[in-house]
């Protein structure tokens, strides 16, 4: 009987662990992602635009660098993250046990949190105000909320502000990424000075 309450306990231990940890991230690479995004792509925060003016063929190789340098900056937050997963894992959990779909998770968050980001970047170049940048992170708890419900208005919902969730796959979030880098591209050529 001991034995088998002691399995359940770990059990218990192991999935609440990383339920938890999964939750904050989910929470915590959105939010700097959004919060990175909008703040570099807010009009006045843009130091090199009158470089950009001068030469408006640049303005493609300049937003190319900047995405590339914004998504990196994103990267490197989220192996932080999974990072501080395993060592909090192995410190602090003695049932702790490396799972490689754990990793599948934070490339999925990666994706999304970069998503969510181009979201931030073109809703603060269309609308040129701050408080646009909470937009996306709303808009990704209400995703949350709807998933966890089973509406079916989650299906439409999720093609264009997907959620984590073993339904969608990595080929969708990579198409909604690129979509909304499109979109960056086109109201970036034509941002007014």
């Amino acid at each position: 009987d001991s034995n088998v309450e002691e399995f359940i306990n770990r059990e218990n231990i192991i999935v609440n662990y990383k339920n938890m940890y999964f939750l904050i991230c989910k929470l915590l690479n959105i939010l700097f992602s959004c919060y990175l995004f909008g703040y570099s792509f807010y009009y006045n925060n843009d130091n090199y635009c009158v470089l950009i003016d001068s030469f408006r063929k640049n303005r493609f190789p300049y937003l190319i660098s900047k995405v590339i340098t914004l998504s990196m900056i994103v990267v490197f937050y989220n192996i932080v993250l999974y990072l501080f997963y395993l060592f909090i894992g192995v410190v602090g959990n003695k049932y702790f046990v490396f799972q490689i779909d754990v990793f599948s998770f934070f490339i999925k968050i990666l994706f999304i949190s970069l998503i969510y980001g181009f979201v931030s970047g073109v809703l603060i170049m269309f609308l040129k105000s701050y408080f646009v940048i909470l937009v996306p992170y709303i808009l990704f708890i209400v995703s949350e909320v709807l998933n966890e419900s089973g509406n079916r208005f989650i299906v439409f919902y999720q093609i264009f502000l997907p959620t984590v969730n073993d339904v969608i796959g990595l080929e969708l979030l990579i198409g909604v990424l690129v979509f909304y880098f499109f979109v960056m591209l086109i109201k970036y050529n034509q941002h007014e000075i």
